[in-house]
């Protein structure tokens, strides 16, 4: 088992790496939270940082979507086919107001198969 220090500097490298990419890449661990965000998703989601929405919305599939099973239907996706492309839904901003956004998004496995990444 990783020490939190481990999983620490791991986020931070693939914070890192996610941000020098041009910024358009939010990866989330399957269980639902944020590892990287940048300023421009934190303010449409209505956070005043990164640091911010990643400290308070910790549960994606709770917090996030107005209709409750559809994170649900994002993962199924990710997992028969590894690819979301142009997955349309309805969120939550901090505030409760609501938006519509659209999400494109490649799984990230680890060796035995699992979905790591989203």
């Amino acid at each position: 088992m990783k020490t939190p220090q481990a999983r620490h500097s791991r986020r931070s490298q693939l914070s890192r790496f996610f941000r020098s990419r041009g910024g358009r890449h939010f990866p989330h661990h399957a269980d639902g939270h944020y590892l990287a965000v940048n300023q421009a998703l934190a303010e449409i989601y209505g956070y005043a940082s990164p640091e911010d929405l990643m400290s308070r919305l910790t549960d994606i599939g709770v917090q996030l979507y107005a209709d409750k099973g559809r994170r649900d239907e994002f993962r199924d996706l990710m997992q028969a086919n590894d690819r979301v492309t142009d997955f349309v839904s309805e969120i939550y901003q901090r505030a409760g107001r609501r938006i519509w956004i659209s999400e494109n998004a490649r799984a990230v496995r680890d060796w035995s198969g699992a979905l790591l990444l989203l």
